[in-house]
């Protein structure tokens, strides 16, 4: 009986051994075929355009806000054929999210890769001769531009203080380009730049806008500071009465 079982106890031992021989073989032989020289590695990183979550996150606190000012309208997501389009001239310095509705209404966010943004000192304006923006610096205020880049196709762009993040304003246009939607710029704007999320957020609860409605009737709203200070926060008004 023990002879039997020592007998067993050998023969598991020995194919254990040669399975475990096998494995290491498997492994070394998986190893070396997909051993890549760092050297040689590709020039492109295909992950340098991918959001990470926590930037998801970020964006997506200012999409929901921003997009709840027209819930008419349905954004989805822009391809990524069409976001590189819009995007080309500083597409090497950011991150973009784009969206696009049914209706011919887009823009898109942008956040830096870099943790010194390249367009925190850069200047904007409308070209009014394409009635796109151009990225530069002021000379002379209002009067002398000196240009550093035309962002094609762009009709709207507003930044974060930090020059961190960015909106770009493609289309809020209706098919006879009479404007119908005031800019979601300025959603942006009050976010990122005075600290407003919270309150616009309140504004929604309450079925107000936080910016002006075209060709509809609304109840313009104001706040007051300091008793006898008028402040004049941004253009609240009641969604449409019509």
């Amino acid at each position: 009986m023990m002879k039997s079982f020592s007998l067993y106890t050998l023969i598991i031992i020995v194919l254990l051994t040669a399975c475990s021989k096998q494995e290491v073989l498997e492994n070394t032989q998986n190893s070396a075929g997909i051993n890549v020289d760092e050297s040689e590695t590709s020039v492109y990183d295909f992950t340098d355009n991918q959001l990470t979550d926590a930037q998801v996150r970020e964006l997506e606190n200012l999409i929901t806000p921003m997009e709840m000012e027209t819930p008419e309208i349905n954004y989805t997501d822009m391809e990524q054929d069409l976001l590189s389009v819009y995007t080309e001239p500083i597409k090497n310095d950011y991150k973009f999210w784009g969206r696009l509705s049914n209706d011919g209404y887009c823009y898109i966010l942008g956040i830096s890769k870099q943790e010194e943004p390249v367009l925190k000192d850069l200047d904007y304006r409308l070209d009014e001769s394409t009635g796109y923006i151009q990225l530069g610096h002021w000379i002379v205020e209002g009067e002398s531009f000196e240009k550093v880049v035309d962002l094609l196709k762009v009709r709207s762009f507003w930044k974060s203080k930090d020059g961190r993040l960015l909106y770009l304003g493609i289309k809020q246009y209706s098919d006879l380009d009479d404007i119908k939607y005031s800019d979601l710029g300025e959603v942006f704007d009050a976010i990122v730049n005075k600290d407003r999320l919270e309150y616009i957020n309140q504004l929604h609860e309450k079925h107000f806008r936080a910016i002006e409605p075209f060709g509809t009737s609304y109840i313009a709203m104001y706040k007051w500071k300091h008793g006898e200070d008028f402040m004049h926060i941004s253009r609240f008004h009641l969604m449409s009465l019509v």
